[in-house]
């Protein structure tokens, strides 16, 4: 089965100081010409958002992120809206683009974009989170966890939180917690089968699992009963 060719969005996760030459590479591209001299524009003569204007929301928000590194409050705020329209205009871009590309890798890249295809082949799993903290809870019996900028492509999260006595360790997808010298394994993956490795034969096991997307985890499903060999 062949699997269609798209312009990538994953720029709307990149850093603003990413974004900012991202969207100027786009502006050049399409303002420049190709091999043959002839305009990039002829080939997307309906932008959505017209170069001029793109070319503005890019300066504006460089503008903006600059006054805000240099410690001025109020640029932050305006910042914030700038990514924002940003992000829309870059977006509406993108989908005009995919519309004209019909999945031509080329005329994608052409444009000054990424496509799915070089993200499939390439995409590293997410770095290791920065500024992980855990503090206590506002209401009773509770913990807070979590990080104060996200992951570069991360889908999901999974936090564990573990009461003194219980091991957790990491190989892998795995996620192994170990009481009382028994182990639990926890595998987090993005494909649909997975495996368990180094479990203990002819001990029965336990299966269940739930799927998660933007809006958060499912309900789980169990009922499974394994005894590896």
């Amino acid at each position: 089965m062949k699997i269609a060719v798209h312009v990538s969005l994953a720029f709307k996760e990149l850093s603003v100081a990413k974004k900012v030459p991202f969207g100027n590479n786009v502006i050049n591209c399409l303002s420049g010409t190709t091999q043959n001299g002839e305009p990039v524009i002829n080939f997307f003569p309906n932008l959505p958002v017209p170069l001029d204007e793109l070319r503005s929301i890019s300066d504006k928000t460089a503008g903006y992120l600059a006054e805000a590194q240099s410690g001025l409050r109020v640029a932050r705020f305006a910042l914030k809206e700038s990514i924002q329209e940003w992000d829309n205009a870059f977006t509406l871009t993108a989908n005009y683009v995919n519309i004209v590309a019909q999945g031509n890798v080329s005329v994608i890249v052409m444009a000054g974009f990424d496509s799915t295809k070089d993200e499939r082949s390439s995409r590293p799993k997410p770095e290791t989170a920065i500024s992980f903290k855990a503090t206590v809870g506002s209401g009773r019996k509770t913990i807070n966890a979590g990080i104060k900028k996200g992951v570069k492509g991360a889908k999901a999260y999974v936090f564990a939180a573990v009461p003194e006595g219980v091991d957790i360790k990491y190989s892998g997808d795995t996620m192994i917690i170990e009481v009382e010298g028994k182990q639990l394994f926890i595998n987090a993956v993005t494909k649909k089968k997975t495996t368990f490795y180094n479990m203990e034969s002819g001990k029965p096991y336990k299966l269940s699992m739930y799927a998660i997307n933007n809006a958060g985890a499912g309900a789980a499903r169990n009922g499974e009963q394994v005894i590896p060999q």
